[in-house]
């Protein structure tokens, strides 16, 4: 592996190694990252499965998130290890403060304790699959011999039809019954599952759930309703549902909520667990309250569909540069404008939430010469009243001042206020001055009911219809499953 002449900062501890950083710095960037991403998502779906231990989607999410953690834990170690024999000489030598050198120490025993943390974690994982597996086998062998007890009802009419006719066509219809039979019981487990996590996340008791309490059918009917009259089904509605009462929405909030989301969704294109998740998450990192829901979900459905990025990608960005617009007093309109403007420019999801954060960072909170400079140019980051202005305002002044420049007394400003990593998303904005940024920002502000209009669109078509049916399909299912599900438990007893 090449080697790199700069230091690495790994929790706040330089290494030099030999005067450059060697393997040390090329394996070590970004695993840290990495592994607190894997371990953040781990822990997630680590709750979910305390909410519903037998679920199978869930288990396995869990351990293909496990085996990536192990993989770039192990990456880390390796690393870590490599580097030791140097590091123990720097320290010998004098090279290498003994502060350093005990958080290398400590950073490598916590390595090695995670890596066997995470080993013990997988074998449980293994075992519990495997425990789910012999469960299944028995469901489906039970299910499969309540098929078969309809399917010796052909018997019955033996007597009265002689014909062979009548008996292979009967082995049909009984056929047909254990299939559809089968086919209800696992959209009904499915949905009764999801359901199951709903109620446990909103914190009702099993007793209310089997007793049909209020709250619980208020959620049941919005998720059944949403599965009978939109793409997605009742069981994915519940999923969404469940993300919502995450985020902390109370029952009445929630079914307000999940047919607005079911419209991004549609309109997006995204699964609708994600949308709901993202939508949650990026409110809440505005500070968004959910009579906002509406016009920010319009906003960002018409960002979309006016500029070259997409609604995940816009959910990317926002979450980079939520915290920022709120503290410097921005506008939703004026952020997803932004925003739209970089993506025009190849700069979109995270990279461009990141890039405008940093903007504005520049902007509000300057280093000296970068205050010297906007006050040379007389450019005003506040108004009369010290409250931060837009930043399409900021920018708008801002090009006006740099047009009376040369290229190169240009240049020198631009790199006086910004950091040099930010000047291509810089000279983006301020290219959207000349009328881009406020033909965006019009259609923007100008979005109400833009959500609905394209998910009704996205369903206008054979395929969108065909999605609605299969969804309908399933409500149906459930409904079937409900009033036989006495019967199968009986069964299965």
């Amino acid at each position: 592996m090449a080697k790199s002449s700069s230091d690495e900062k790994i929790k706040g501890m330089y290494v030099k190694i030999g005067g450059d950083t060697s393997e040390y710095t090329a394996a070590m960037k970004g695993l840290n990252a990495d592994i607190n991403s894997t371990t953040k998502n781990l822990n997630s779906v680590n709750k979910l499965l305390k909410l519903d231990p037998t679920n199978v989607e869930y288990t396995a999410q869990k351990q293909k998130l496990l085996s990536e953690a192990i993989e770039a834990t192990k990456t880390k170690l390796d690393v870590l290890i490599r580097n030791e024999k140097d590091i123990n000489e720097q320290y010998k030598k004098g090279e290498l403060p003994v502060e350093s050198y005990l958080k290398y120490q400590e950073e490598l025993e916590k390595t090695k304790k995670k890596l066997n943390t995470l080993r013990d974690q997988t074998k449980t994982a293994d075992d519990s699959t495997k425990e789910l597996g012999n469960e299944a086998k028995d469901t489906s062998d039970k299910v499969k011999d309540l098929g078969d007890k309809a399917d010796q009802t052909g018997s019955v009419f033996k007597d009265v039809f002689s014909a062979n006719l009548a008996v292979e066509g009967l082995k049909a219809i009984a056929n047909a019954a254990k299939e559809a039979a089968e086919s209800c019981a696992q959209v009904g487990i499915d949905f009764s599952s999801s359901m199951s996590n709903v109620a446990a996340t909103m914190g009702m008791t099993a007793e209310q759930v089997s007793s049909g309490a209020e709250d619980y059918q208020k959620l049941e009917n919005a998720a059944r309703e949403c599965g009978e009259t939109t793409k997605y089904t009742a069981s994915e509605s519940a999923d969404a549902l469940n993300y919502l009462a995450l985020a902390g929405y109370d029952v009445n909030k929630a079914v307000e909520t999940l047919p607005k989301v079911l419209n991004l969704a549609t309109a997006s294109g995204m699964d609708l667990a994600s949308c709901t998740d993202m939508v949650t998450d990026t409110m809440s990192a505005l500070q968004l309250q959910t009579s906002d829901l509406d016009g920010y979900m319009d906003m960002m459905a018409k960002t979309a569909q006016k500029s070259n990025t997409t609604v995940a990608m816009l959910g990317e960005g926002i979450l980079q540069c939520a915290g920022t617009v709120k503290s410097t007093g921005q506008d939703v309109d004026t952020m997803c404008t932004s925003l739209g403007i970089l993506a025009n420019n190849g700069i979109k999801g995270a990279e461009g939430g990141t890039h405008l954060r940093n903007m504005l960072l520049s902007l509000t909170s300057p280093t000296d010469v970068a205050s010297a400079k906007l006050k040379e140019l007389g450019v005003s980051v506040a108004d009369s009243e010290g409250n931060i202005r837009d930043i399409n305002d900021i920018f708008g002044d801002l090009n006006a001042k740099l047009s009376k420049l040369s290229d190169d007394q240009k240049t020198k400003a631009l790199s006086d206020i910004f950091n040099k990593t930010d000047l291509s998303s810089v000279n983006a904005m301020l290219q959207g001055m000349s009328g881009s940024f406020d033909d965006l920002k019009a259609q923007v502000d100008n979005a109400d009911g833009a959500c609905q209009t394209m998910a009704d669109t996205m369903n206008n078509n054979l395929k969108g219809k065909l999605a609605i049916m299969d969804s309908s399909l399933e409500s149906l299912g459930i409904t079937i499953f409900d009033k036989f599900s006495a019967p199968l438990e009986d069964a299965a007893e």
